[in-house]
């Protein structure tokens, strides 16, 4: 609704519910859910994070805290010191900031079960960086010489699943297939830096 596109700030945006069909339907830690809002300009609003809208919403908050995501395999490859990601939308690979992610937990229950705890896990890709706050985003995101400037917040909920460990892995082995398609779908920092980014019609265009 209008309502929800003002509370979260961009129109740009996707959400989408996932299933590992590996796993029994109803095993917990089989159906993740994904949401990635991008915003350019400057960070001056307070960005959707769900330790605050999930409460407002009304779920139970049991605790906030950090964790490392840790993604490795065939898809990714250092080249003199900076990590491609081989996706389908580039296979020949697109720049990621690294592969150990320090993230944002949120652990919450529902008001009618609060023993029945999920966790959601997020972070923030800003100008070539992966920081896990929004704080964070607005203290180091961004050089002020930098002619462009974006952030995107990359948010993967894990239900029924209240071990946040657990969720830690799920995520991680979520996020290695998908983070190379999220990235190739935002401005590669490397190629902005060099000035190959924005391609010239782009720029004319503008």
């Amino acid at each position: 609704s209008r309502e929800e596109l003002e509370a979260l700030g961009t129109e740009q945006y996707l959400s989408r519910i996932y299933r590992d069909l590996s796993m029994p339907e109803n095993a917990p830690g089989s159906i993740l859910r994904l949401h990635v809002a991008y915003y350019t300009g400057t960070p001056d609003t307070v960005p959707h994070v769900p330790d605050r809208c999930f409460v407002a919403g009304g779920l139970v908050p049991i605790g906030v805290s950090s964790t490392t995501l840790h993604l490795s395999g065939p898809r990714y490859r250092n080249e003199n010191g900076q990590w491609l990601a081989a996706s389908r939308l580039n296979p020949v690979g697109v720049h990621v900031p690294q592969t150990d992610i320090d993230t944002t937990v949120f652990t919450f229950a529902s008001a009618e079960d609060r023993a029945f705890q999920s966790n959601v896990i997020y972070f923030f890709a800003a100008n070539g960086k992966f920081l896990p706050t929004p704080e964070r985003v607005r203290l180091q995101g961004f050089d002020p010489r930098d002619r462009y400037s974006y952030y995107c917040k990359i948010e993967v909920g894990v239900f029924g699943v209240g071990d946040r460990q657990a969720a830690n892995d799920r995520v991680s082995a979520f996020l290695v297939d998908m983070l190379p398609e999220i990235m190739a779908c935002l401005p590669d920092w490397i190629e902005v830096s060099q000035g190959r980014w924005p391609p010239p019609q782009a720029r004319r265009s503008s």
